[in-house]
Formats: structure tokens, C-alpha cells, sequence
């Protein structure tokens, strides 16, 4: 079993060396925490005694003598400071006298078990010193005797550590001290690789997730299929080698090469699922489908990150979960990134806004491995895709709500401009100021005649959507006339409008029911009448122009309920208002602004270089 047990040795500080070697790429590399030199001088201490004692095996294996003197001088002395690390490291935040005896303690058993090593090896004695090893010995079982005493409990995994570790450590340190060393291969391996579980312990406590991202899968599937390799190696090649010849002894040893190979992806996925389960790690397929089926039922892009945050949350064990907008450059892909205070997770969409998740304070500062950041990519995608979809299914929905009611609109409002027009009562009084005018001014009752001939031809001819602007004043220039023949020196009209903006097409019919609505609610209803003023000019909202129509008054004025409730009878305002908001998507409004014996002042804003065909400048 002397070869068994040099195999495992060798596989120990091989592992051994990896481990500490890790642990300094932990303690130098993660900078999001404060240079920990306890933990790297417990690296360097624990690489020195590996690569020393691995060295000095592979040395007599070789060369069947004594390695150098100077090489178990450096790992000794190195396994020896192990001793004061670990105690300082557990006991570091313990402010009690007794905590800082025990470090002070470690430190002096560690230098002296040094000092009486380097004077053997000046000496020409034999390295290690027995009486170094006997030092450390009952300087750790005193420590461990002492730590049991201690009041850690609010440290309590570091006090767990420390006894854990101090009586592996003076266990190993009693057989190294023996006479002879041990043949059965795992008496030596418990006894050479006893600093191996230290390591693992810091790397789990301090480095828990970064170590199992980088090293645990891959570490354990290495020692599932190097510990395979070495029972069939022992228990069947070896044994049956004396019965066979070289050529029959290398096809076994290649067969059995072969089959460790094709058992290495069982070992591992086992190896992953042993790392899963100690870290308590989630299954991501099942949240994603989780995730997956509970958004399919929302239909807010509000309630779906409101529900990834709460997943994710508790998921990933944060403290703090919250979504922002990214208005100025959506997100083309997704992204993960990790900081100092935890995650965060970037949505894309197709247009913006595209969306930020972050998730702050991770339990015990864990780090996401490899796997889960490819997790939380595919989950961004899927969100991503998701509000993608819906936009879509809202914007269609919208358009289709939008063109139906354009449509119903487009019917009601050429019924409304006609109802409007042609209005029983307007008529009735209209031809009332006909007959009236016939007997007492022929003359004058022929041009009312012959305008309202003008009215009637203009609104039953007109079947486009949107005239210049001129046309609509020639329009309401003809339905004042009439009105003026009706009132007489009562009404008073003033028509302003600048030659360069009459070109300028806007929806037809859609001064009139202002127009209308002045002289109906303001003029009619004053004893002295009053005037109506009709103007347009251009105005600058911004850095776009706009056409600033306005129906001014001066008659009785009312209450802007009235106004709305006559408005919805058929009187214009309303039709006007889902015209404009059709026609012009929000970018035109109209405003009432009313007071009883003041007056009012309609006004219709219009986007003039709007980027659609209803507006233009020609």
C-alpha cells in the first residue's frame, strides 16, 4: 500500500496547493472588500507547506534520498504559522483580554516552532525539529483548551472554525511527530492534508460564491474522478498486473482510462448538484418557467416588473429590490452587473423606454456564479420580449379603437357640421328675416337670400377633410352676413387673418361652431349686442410653429358647463375637441375661456408643419 499512499499524498498537495492558491486569488483579485493580509498570509503559509511537502515527495520518489534541508525547513515553518493566522483570524474581532492573549500566544508558538526549525537547519539536526513539532503541539492543544472558554456567540462559525481547525491541525501535528510515518494511504492523507480543510472553510465563509463559481464544481468533479481513478488503479490494476504481461497490462490500464473519461459527465453533473445543494442554490429552469407563466397573465408593463423584482428577490435572497426607466438609449441586449452593492439587471426593449432592474444587498455578500448570470440574461430577454409584445398588442389595439372611432367621427362630424348649419331654428330665423326684409328692404333681403344660397351650397359641396384656411373665413364671412342681417348694428364682426398664413389647410368646419356659438350664447343674449373677432397668427411651442386660431366675444358670456353641455348636443365643441385629437395625435388643443357679461375667447392651437398630409404649408 506504499504506492497508494504516495499517490494520494501527492493528489492532496496537489489539491492542497490549488486551494491556497485559490484563496490568494480570492484575497488579491475581489477588491469590493478591505485587503484582508490575515487571509493572505494564511494563503502563502498554506501554499508553502504544500508545494514543500508535494516537492520533497516527488524529490524521494525520484532520487530515493532526502529532499534538500532547506525545503521542509520552509514548509514546516510554514505550517507552523498556520497556527497563529488561524487563531488570529477567529478571535481578531473579539475585544476580551482572553482573545488577545491566545493571538499573542499563537504568534509566540509559531515563532518559536520557527526559530528552533532554521536552528536545526544551521545545525545540521535533523528538519523538522521534534522539539518544534513538539511546541506547536502543546501550543495548539492550550489554544483549543482556552478557545472553549470563549464568548463568541455572536462569531459563532468562527469559533467553530477556529476548534475545527485547531484539532485537525493537532491531530496531524501528533503523527507528524512519530517516529514513522503511517503506510495505510488515508492515515497519511488525514495527516498531511490536514491544513486542506482550513482552507475550504475560509474559502466557504469569506469567498463562498466566488469560490464555488470559479473552483467547487470544477474541484469536486476533478477529486470524484482522480478518487475513481485511484480505486481502480489499486484495487484492479495493481493486483492483477503480476498476472499479466506488458502488453496486457497497458490495454487494461487504458481501458480503464477510457471508462473513467466516459464516467465523467455522471461525476459532473453529481458534482454540480452536491455544490447546488450545499449553497442552497435555485433551480433557474423552474423560476424561469415560474416567471415565465405568471407574467403571460399581466397586461402592465408596471405589474411585470413588480413581480420579477419580488421573484428575484427572493430568489437571489436581497434585501432591496427595485425598476427604473433608461429613456435615452434603450437597451439592444441583455445585461448583467454585479458591483459592490449588488445587481443590476438590464431589460431590452425594442423602442424605449427600456428598463433597469437592481437588486441591492445580497445575502451574506454572495456573488453570482456564471450560471446565474446567464440565468438572469435569458430572464431579461424573456421580459424584454414580453413588454415588446405588448406594446405591440396595445399600439394595435389603439390604432384599430383609434380608426374606428376616426371613422365614426369623420360621419358624425360631417351630420354635425350640417346639423349645425342647417339648423331648423338658424333656418326659421333666417327665413323670418327674409320675409321681414321683403317689405321693408327688397334689396337688402335678395343678398340675404342669395348668402344663405352661398351657406348652404358651401357645406353641402365641401367633401374634403381639410381646406386652406381661407376657404373656412369665406365661409364664415358668408355666415355673418347673414347673421348681420338679422341683428342688424347689434353685431359687429372684425376678421384678422395675414395673407401668408391663408394658404395654410386645416380641418374644414372648424371655425363655424365657434363662430356659431358666440353669436348664439354671447351676442343674441346681450341687450346691446356686441362684436365677434376672428383671428390667426403664427406662434412658436417648442421650436415648432403653430397656428393660433381665435373666436373672440363680447356678449353675455356663460359657464363653461353650459358651453360643454351645449357642445355635446351637436353644437360643435366636442366634435371639434375628438377631431383635433384624431387629426392631430395631441399635438392640437382647443381652449374655452368664458365669464358671464364679460365674454369669450375660443382658441384653436395647430401644429402647421405637422408631418402627416392633413397639414402643409404650400
Amino acid at each position: 500500500m506504499e504506492i497508494a499512499a504516495s499517490l494520494v499524498n501527492l493528489l492532496g498537495f496537489a489539491l492542497g496547493t490549488s486551494l491556497y492558491l485559490l484563496l490568494l486569488v480570492m484575497v488579491v483579485y475581489y477588491r469590493d472588500r478591505p485587503f484582508n493580509y490575515l487571509i493572505f498570509s494564511t494563503a502563502v503559509a498554506g501554499i508553502l507547506w504544500n508545494l514543500g511537502e508535494m516537492t520533497d515527495s516527488l524529490w524521494q520518489g525520484f532520487y530515493y534520498e532526502p529532499s534538500p534541508v532547506l525545503i521542509p525547513t520552509v514548509s514546516f515553518s510554514a505550517l507552523g504559522f498556520l497556527l497563529a493566522v488561524v487563531t488570529h483570524s477567529a478571535l481578531k474581532d473579539d475585544e476580551s483580554n482572553l482573545s488577545k492573549i491566545l493571538i499573542v500566544c499563537g504568534y509566540l508558538f509559531s515563532l518559536t516552532a520557527t526559530f528552533l526549525n532554521i536552528h536545526a537547519l544551521f545545525s545540521g539536526a535533523q528538519v523538522p525539529s521534534k522539539l518544534s513539532l513538539q511546541v506547536l503541539i502543546i501550543g495548539t492543544a492550550s489554544l483549543l483548551a482556552s478557545s472553549i472558554f470563549l464568548n463568541l456567540s455572536e462569531n459563532a462559525n468562527k469559533k467553530l472554525m477556529m476548534l475545527a481547525g485547531l484539532s485537525i491541525f493537532l491531530t496531524s501535528l501528533v503523527h507528524l511527530s512519530g517516529e514513522t510515518e503511517e503506510k495505510f494511504w488515508f492515515v497519511e492523507l488525514f495527516a498531511h492534508q490536514s491544513s486542506m480543510p482550513l482552507a475550504i472553510m475560509i474559502l466557504l465563509q469569506d469567498y463562498r460564491f466566488a469560490f464555488a463559481d470559479l473552483f467547487l464544481k470544477r474541484a469536486l468533479s476533478l477529486i470524484l474522478i482522480a478518487f475513481v481513478s485511484l480505486l481502480l488503479y489499486m484495487f484492479i490494476a495493481l493486483p492483477i498486473q503480476k498476472y499479466l504481461n506488458p502488453t496486457q497490462s497497458t490495454a487494461i490500464l487504458l481501458s480503464l482510462w477510457i471508462f473513467t473519461a466516459m464516467l465523467y459527465p455522471f461525476l459532473n453533473r453529481q458534482a454540480v448538484k452536491i455544490v447546488e445543494k450545499i449553497l442552497r442554490r435555485a433551480d433557474w429552469e423552474t423560476v424561469k418557467e415560474q416567471i415565465k407563466e405568471s407574467i403571460e397573465a399581466l397586461d402592465s408593463v408596471d405589474l411585470i416588473l413588480d413581480l420579477l423584482c419580488d421573484k428575484l428577490m427572493k430568489t437571489l435572497l436581497a434585501k432591496k429590490a427595485d425598476w427604473r426607466e433608461i429613456q435615452e438609449h434603450p437597451v439592444s441586449l441583455p445585461d448583467v452587473i454585479c458591483s459592490q452593492k449588488g445587481v443590476q439587471i438590464l431589460i431590452p426593449t425594442t423602442d424605449a423606454p427600456s428598463y433597469a432592474l437592481t437588486l441591492e444587498n445580497l445575502a451574506g455578500g454572495r456573488k453570482l456564479l456564471s450560471e446565474e448570470i446567464e440565468a438572469l440574461k435569458t430572464l431579461a430577454l424573456i421580459v424584454g420580449r414580453k413588454i415588446d409584445s405588448q406594446r405591440v398588442t396595445h399600439e394595435r389595439c389603439e390604432q384599430e379603437i383609434r380608426e374606428q372611432e376616426f371613422s365614426k367621427l369623420a360621419t358624425e362630424a360631417q351630420l354635425a357640421a350640417l346639423r349645425a348649419q342647417i339648423n331648423p331654428h338658424f333656418l326659421f330665423n333666417t327665413l323670418t328675416t327674409i320675409g321681414y326684409l321683403i317689405q321693408s328692404s327688397p334689396e337688402k333681403a335678395l343678398t340675404t337670400l342669395i348668402r344663405l344660397t352661398e351657406l348652404l351650397r358651401a357645406v353641402l359641396r365641401s367633401t374634403d377633410e381639410f381646406i386652406p384656411l381661407s376657404d373656412e373665413i369665406k365661409l364664415v364671412q358668408t355666415y355673418l352676413d347673414i347673421e348681420k342681417a338679422r341683428f342688424e348694428e347689434r353685431l359687429e364682426t372684425c376678421i384678422e387673418v395675414p395673407a401668408d398664413l391663408e394658404r395654410i389647410k386645416i380641418p374644414s368646419l372648424i371655425l363655424q361652431p365657434l363662430v356659431e356659438n358666440a353669436i348664439k350664447h354671447g351676442i343674441s343674449k346681450s341687450k346691446t349686442g356686441g362684436e365677434v373677432k376672428i383671428s390667426a397668427k403664427r406662434i412658436i411651442q417648442n421650436s415648432q410653429d403653430f397656428l393660433l386660431l381665435t373666436v373672440l366675444d363680447n356678449g353675455y358670456g356663460f359657464d363653461e358647463s353650459e358651453l360643454r353641455k351645449s357642445g355635446r348636443k351637436g353644437i360643435g365643441l366636442a366634435n371639434i375637441e375628438q377631431r383635433l385629437k384624431n387629426y392631430y395625435k395631441g399635438k392640437a388643443e382647443l381652449r374655452i375661456e368664458t365669464k358671464k357679461q364679460v365674454g369669450t375667447k375660443a382658441q384653436i392651437i395647430l401644429p402647421i408643419a405637422y408631418k402627416n398630409d392633413f397639414a402643409d404649408v404650400t
